[in-house]
């Protein structure tokens, strides 16, 4: 099995949380944008780098506090 290591890791605190005790939508939004640039700036070694669009986002499970949230990478295609 081929062991790939994360792109970035968040650990959730209470200040992630909204009044039922899960992660904020909006808030998993932002890490995986940040993780997003992280990972394209390493590939493309450039780093003036924006979101043009997020395709689809699901969120299957709820997130609670002291969950560790781990981004991957993998590069599909490169525009121009």
């Amino acid at each position: 099995m081929i062991q790939r290591a994360p792109v970035s890791q968040r650990l959730v605190l209470s200040r992630d949380l909204n009044a039922h005790g899960r992660l904020f939508g909006g808030t998993m939004l932002a890490w995986l944008d940040e993780a997003g640039y992280f990972f394209a700036a390493d590939v493309t070694k450039y780093d003036n780098l924006v979101t043009v669009a997020v395709d689809a986002v699901e969120f299957k499970l709820p997130v609670v506090s002291g969950a560790r949230i781990a981004f991957f990478g993998e590069e599909i295609r490169r525009g121009k």
